[in-house]
């Protein structure tokens, strides 16, 4: 039987993937993931503080959350600190500048981003005199407490792969790309890493008419996700970020042994539970107090993160293929 015949509603029962073929008793498929791979967004939860800042790092971590999802970038100098865009108002770097320029963080060394300070508002509460980490001083201080979901940004694998093997990462830490090369790369280097693979615009196109992005019908839907599905489930051990989260889509997934989790502005600020009840095997949330507290209302405690568990560990329900 091939993957296309998957697609029909055929099911293929193996000990690999017997999991991916188990549901519950409404119909949903069960998750492949047990715990689940619940991740705080851009640090730990932007509901608490400012992206990326070492308040929400610490804040995510005492949560008991899977993992801390952190944005990398690269500087002149080839250190990697945490900050979401590629660039800064030239003014957080030369106090007294009045344009509007933007600088790099390849422009900078990590000196230079040492002496930055910035403000933010999250909610109602302003924070001020921001210093923006290093992902050294990040993963030192917290890699006994939590994993760390790596959003590369444009850092190459090269560096990416010599960081997890300076810090001893990678039993602790999953590697988000949209390029499957690159992810293969860094399995090459880390046979048993899980990685993600981000693909927001799978069963969409952009209706030239409206200018909007809508969804191919179901038929075509189904076609786009085999093609990716059989690459994924070739690379093994890896779980898919999409928009659109339906049943089947879950159901597709699992079927090809390979996690899946609604993108993060699906979720936004709520707890997730429609998802929940889809068999979604992971949740990338800016609200992750609210996000656990949905899993073990509906899944149940035993779906809990396992606090300083190797995300590694729960990553290995999946099957891992040469």
């Amino acid at each position: 039987m091939g993957p296309r015949e998957l697609c029909v509603g055929l099911c293929i029962i193996t000990s690999s993937a017997l999991v991916g073929c188990l549901a519950w008793a409404d119909g949903a498929p069960a998750p492949l993931l047990k715990p689940l791979f619940i991740s705080g967004h851009r640090g730990g939860g932007r509901v608490h503080a400012p992206d990326n800042t070492w308040e929400n790092l610490r804040y995510g971590a005492s949560l008991g959350v899977s993992a801390l999802e952190v944005d990398l970038q690269l500087t002149g100098d080839d250190h990697l600190i945490l900050f979401h865009d590629a660039s800064i108002p030239r003014s957080w770097v030369e106090p007294g500048y009045q344009g509007e320029e933007k600088v790099s963080w390849r422009e900078l060394t990590v000196a230079q981003i040492a002496e930055i300070r910035y403000s933010a508002t999250v909610g109602e509460r302003e924070f001020t005199d921001i210093a923006i980490p290093d992902a050294h001083d990040v993963v030192t201080e917290l890699r006994d407490q939590v994993n760390f979901h790596l959003d590369v940004k444009g850092t190459p694998a090269e560096r990416i792969i010599r960081f997890i093997a300076d810090h001893d990462l990678a039993e602790r830490c999953v590697v988000m790309n949209s390029d499957l090369d690159y992810l293969r790369e860094v399995r090459t280097a880390f046979p048993e890493i899980p990685v993600e693979y981000p693909q927001n615009l799978l069963g969409r196109f952009l209706n030239e008419e409206t200018g909007k992005w809508e969804f191919y019908p179901e038929d075509r839907q189904r076609e786009l996700y085999c093609e990716l599905l059989e690459d994924l489930s070739a690379l093994g051990r890896v779980i898919l970020c999409t928009k659109g989260l339906q049943p089947w889509k879950v159901e597709l997934c699992h079927r090809y042994g390979v996690a899946v989790r609604p993108s993060a502005g699906n979720v936004k600020l709520t707890d997730g539970a429609q998802f929940l009840r889809m068999g979604v095997d992971g949740i990338l949330g800016d609200n992750p107090e609210a996000v656990l507290e949905a899993v073990a209302k509906i899944l149940g405690p035993e779906y809990l993160p396992v606090p300083a568990q190797p995300i590694a560990e729960v990553f290995s329900r999946l099957p891992l293929r040469p």
